[in-house]
């Protein structure tokens, strides 16, 4: 059975999760139980970044502004009985879990979870990097430059925008450190020749001419270690120095399946947003090929979002959770919604108007009412049709989401849900029954009776079509619509919302 090893971003626990990360999360989720349909041996990973000077800043942040059960007061001033370690851990803790808990209300179903502050990736890092070093990859040096916290990346100064991130849009700080380095530069061309000959793909277009460009500019060897971060993973050989979160955070994809005990790498597909594009598709490899390991086979990447047209924001307060989405319009209508209003690999903007929109257009008046229609004149016929065993998929949404085309591959099954309410509005069922009551000639009714029971196992195929395509998307709906075939008995798969 052919294996297909898929993953996520790990995302940074500064913060709770939105619905950026719930898009690329699902996107992965989508594709996965794709090729699980096909028969292929999936296994999906997706976790959280937990290291670095960003954490350690978020995590003490709030350990000043919240009430752990350590705090006490003492000479006036409320403090923690904790170590700022303990501190750290108690928050990234708190974030990782509120991902679980987001993946599991989303019906995510990933294989492993994997979080960098565990012990076991910590282990593999270590061994990782010795590894590298060993290779002669690795060096002593200096470095003085441009950091954002933020992006945790450091930057030069025609990536800056008025001295700030371009990003984060706050100012850089400047460095200046006794690190060890990583001899990214001597990668340059084995990368450009693996994803020139296309042994390891970048997508869309755009994004792999962007990795292109950016190699034959030049590479420059990398700082994988800081000095004055405290809360990451202590270098083997010099524990002043922790590894670069980056680095510890780009090794998960080798260290889970390591951990798990899985022969599955390298990934097949990787997923992400496109700000951390260049993380994946040049250091990353670098570092595989630095000790011998083939890179991923495909990089996917997709765009920015905003919200009623602002980037999300804290500060603006227009982030919109995982949850507030599956409480207005449940799981699976959430995870129709999320892939379907743009074109993956652009940005795209989000409101909440117009997510309620198209739930009540798409899924509630077209797919719900289609299935409720067709179950209902079935039964009132009292016509008994046995469900295909393995139904057949729509193969032009197939080949869509081969090509990580997820919102046109759910445009050409909602063209079948269309087209079959176009049907029953063309040929009025309906109207058969009393066709058949008024026909005075047995053989007519018959007729009248066979044109019947035709247009409605018609009907009742496209709907077996439309469940099993959907199954990748919408699985619980997928399932309810096959057990209501199976059945006979409609039941509301999708309540109008009435603002």
């Amino acid at each position: 059975m052919p294996k297909k090893y898929i993953t996520t971003p790990i995302y940074y626990v500064n913060d709770s999760p939105h619905i950026g990360h719930a898009y690329t999360t699902l996107v992965a989720d989508v594709l996965a139980r794709y090729y699980k349909t096909k028969g292929n041996d999936v296994y999906l990973l997706t976790g959280t970044d937990e290291h670095g000077a960003k954490i350690q800043r978020a995590a003490l942040n709030f350990g000043n502004q919240k009430s752990f059960s350590s705090r006490v007061r003492i000479e006036g001033k409320i403090k923690s009985q904790k170590s700022d370690k303990e501190l750290i851990q108690e928050f990234t803790d708190k974030i990782s879990q509120e991902f679980k808990d987001a993946w599991e209300l989303l019906d995510i179903n990933y294989d492993q979870f994997i979080r960098t502050t565990d012990p076991a990736h910590e282990k593999v890092v270590g061994e990782f990097l010795t590894t590298v070093k060993e290779a002669g990859y690795i060096y002593e040096g200096d470095y003085e430059g441009l950091y954002c916290v933020g992006c945790e990346e450091y930057k030069k100064e025609d990536e800056l925008e008025d001295g700030s991130c371009p990003i984060h849009k706050k100012p850089v700080k400047k460095i200046k450190e006794r690190v060890w380095f990583f001899k990214l530069s001597a990668f340059q061309d084995k990368i450009l020749e693996l994803i020139e000959s296309g042994k390891s793909k970048i997508f869309p277009e755009t994004r792999k001419n962007e990795v292109v460009s950016f190699l034959k500019s030049g590479l420059e060897d990398i700082a994988m270690s800081r000095s004055k971060v405290e809360w990451g993973i202590p270098l083997p050989w010099d524990k002043t120095q922790t590894v670069y979160v980056w680095v510890d955070a780009l090794i998960n994809y080798y260290s889970a399946p390591v951990i798990a005990g899985k022969d599955i790498f390298p990934p097949d597909v990787q997923f992400m947003a496109k700000d951390i594009l260049r993380f994946h598709a040049v250091i990353f490899p670098a570092l595989l090929l630095s000790i011998g390991l083939v890179p991923t086979k495909q990089i996917v990447s997709h765009g920015f979002f905003t919200i009623n047209g602002h980037k999300m924001s804290k500060s603006l307060g227009n982030t919109i959770a995982p949850k507030e989405l599956v409480d207005t319009f449940g799981v699976d209508g959430a995870r129709y919604l999320l892939l379907s209003q743009f074109p993956f690999g652009s940005d795209g903007d989000f409101s909440l108007e117009k997510l309620e929109v198209s739930y009540n257009a798409q899924l509630a008046n077209n797919l719900g009412n289609l299935v409720q229609r067709v179950l209902v004149m079935i039964q009132k016929n009292d016509i008994n049709i046995t469900p295909t065993q393995n139904p057949p998929r729509d193969p032009g949404a197939d080949t869509l989401i081969e090509q990580f085309q997820f919102d046109r591959a759910l445009d050409e099954i909602f063209k079948l849900v269309q087209n079959a309410n176009i049907q029953i509005d063309r040929e009025k069922p309906w109207e058969f029954q009393d066709k058949i009551s008024k026909s005075k000639n047995q053989n007519d009714r018959e007729k009248i009776k066979n044109e019947l029971d035709k247009i409605l196992t018609s009907l009742f195929r496209q709907l077996e079509t439309i469940a099993v395509s959907l199954t990748p998307f919408m699985p619980t709906t997928a399932q309810k619509i096959l057990d209501q075939l199976k059945s006979g008995n409609p039941e509301p798969l999708f309540p109008k919302i009435i603002s």
